[in-house]
């Protein structure tokens, strides 16, 4: 006999930018690659993603700083008020899409190992915000054949030190641009992050 399936994993997907994870992670889940569900896309401002969550269709927290900012509120309270927002909707988990805004413990103290961050570099060598740039510069001058792309568990601090799920290398061509190379790295870091989602929720089904 079957062993009953357990209830989709709740997440809410966090993007300032084109949304190809929420695409994705939308495509998992549909096709039951992912047992979950995507409760809602969180945006700090209008942007492609927003178009995605409206294709599919699918709430949108929409939290822009400018409201904060104009009102002389601290930053901090602006991260709180997120959090709160996305908790409302029984999340499990958030992703990190391309969300450009820095946040705070304000937030992060919510989601403790429950935050997943794709990071287009390879953690231990381009672990900066230009690792794109960076990897192609080293294979220019040293010939350093790889960039990468990780996906960790953020806390909003040293990415070097946050627990890493996945990772996996991202070659460099001859010829290769920092265009080409960076949509190299946004196919496998697509792929990486599905990869690394379902490592997590299998993970919290054993624990359930």
């Amino acid at each position: 006999m079957d062993k009953p399936q357990k209830d989709p994993v709740r997440i809410v997907v966090m993007s300032s930018g084109q949304g190809a994870g929420l695409q994705a992670l939308l495509a998992a889940c549909r096709d039951g690659v992912l047992n979950a569900e995507i409760v809602a896309l969180a945006a700090d401002k209008k942007c492609p993603a927003f178009r995605v969550a409206e294709e599919a269709p699918l709430p949108i927290i929409f939290h822009p700083w400018g409201h904060y900012r104009q009102a002389g509120r601290l930053p901090a309270t602006y991260d709180r008020d997120l959090a709160v927002k996305i908790l409302l909707r029984g999340v499990d988990y958030v992703v990190f899409d391309g969300w450009r805004r820095p946040l705070s413990a304000s937030f992060f103290e919510h989601f403790p190992q429950r935050a997943i961050y794709l990071h287009h570099g390879l953690r231990g060598r381009f672990p900066g915000t230009n690792a794109a740039e960076d990897a192609i510069e080293a294979f220019w001058q040293e010939g350093i054949p790889q960039a990468g792309v990780s996906v960790l568990f953020t806390s909003g601090g040293d990415i070097e030190k946050d627990p890493l799920i996945r990772q996996a290398v991202v070659p460099i061509m001859p010829g290769d641009t920092l265009e080409s190379l960076s949509d190299r790295m946004r196919i496998i870091g697509t792929r990486t992050l599905i990869e690394a989602v379902r490592v997590v929720l299998d993970t919290a089904v054993r624990r359930r």
